[in-house]
């Protein structure tokens, strides 16, 4: 018994290492990759297009900070595009897992973190796989936040779209991660890619309230009427059929069978009685 417990317990220690080393080994592979950002606006530019993989984050949400970069809604690609939007080129198609975005949420300076964070990603920058909406660990007001998803996907290119928050213009970032943890898998297209409806219009191709209208090819009143052909309640009496079956007459003959029988009954009983008391 002992050697049992004492087996188990080396298993356990070798697993959690191995989970340990397995996490160890997460490597932030956006660090230092060039990116290309969508939705500027005049001021608080990226001027090296490296402040949001250099590993640098802001002190504090305040937009003075150095390390924002101003992705605006007033912007011309947001308003193209219906949001603003930031793809990490990572150099080589690698496993992306764990993905991570850090920004301002200063709401009374009109800077929010953004409601909707979406990311997808690309082996060529081109196909892009669904959509993965990531979530916040704690949306505190004037804090620098952080969001986080899971991707689990092989590609080269990440990209971030940002959907901006109700009464806020302005969408500070100061930091992306991709880490190439989790299972690597193959990207799919998103469903939107092949449009069902339009394809095989079910609607068009065969309208069945046109093409066999069941009120006027098979009117069932006039063709078929059920009431004057076959009226059940004069046909078929439920209550008259089962009077013919059971006449009054047999159930008076049921019950005088069954009174003699119990009067015998009786009898016995007390023959039987006066017999003991002998």
């Amino acid at each position: 018994m002992k050697k049992i417990v004492s087996a188990f317990i080396a298993l356990t220690l070798v697993l959690s290492l191995c989970g340990i080393f397995a996490f160890a080994e997460a490597e932030n592979v956006a660090a230092g990759k060039s990116y290309e950002l969508n939705g500027l606006r005049d001021q608080y530019l990226d001027d090296d297009t490296k402040k949001l993989t250099n590993g640098d984050y802001a002190a504090s949400s305040h937009y003075s900070e150095p390390q924002y970069v101003g992705l605006s809604l007033n912007s011309d690609f947001y308003s193209a595009n219906g949001c603003a939007s930031i793809i990490v080129d990572l150099g080589e198609s690698v496993n992306v897992g764990k993905v991570v975005i850090s920004l301002s949420n200063h709401c009374s300076a009109g800077i929010g973190a953004p409601s909707v964070i979406n990311v997808s990603v690309s082996a060529d920058k081109s196909t892009w796989s669904e959509a993965v909406e990531l979530e916040y660990e704690d949306l505190t007001e004037a804090a620098v936040v952080k969001a986080i998803g899971v991707v689990n996907l092989t590609a080269q290119y990440v990209k971030y779209e940002l959907i901006a928050s109700e009464g806020n213009s302005w969408m500070f970032v100061d930091e992306v991660e991709v880490y190439n943890d989790g299972e690597a898998g193959e990207i799919t297209p998103p469903a939107e890619s092949e449009p069902v409806d339009e394809s095989v219009p079910a609607d068009e191709s065969v309208p069945a309230d046109e093409s066999v209208p069941a009120d006027e090819s098979v009117p069932a009143d006039e063709s078929k009427p059920a009431d004057e052909s076959k009226p059940a309640d004069e046909s078929k009496p439920a209550d008259s059929s089962e009077t013919e079956e059971t006449p009054e007459g047999g159930n008076t003959a049921l019950w005088i069978g069954l009174g003699v029988v119990a009067l015998v009954v009786i009898v016995a009983v007390i023959a039987v009685v006066a017999k003991k008391k002998k």
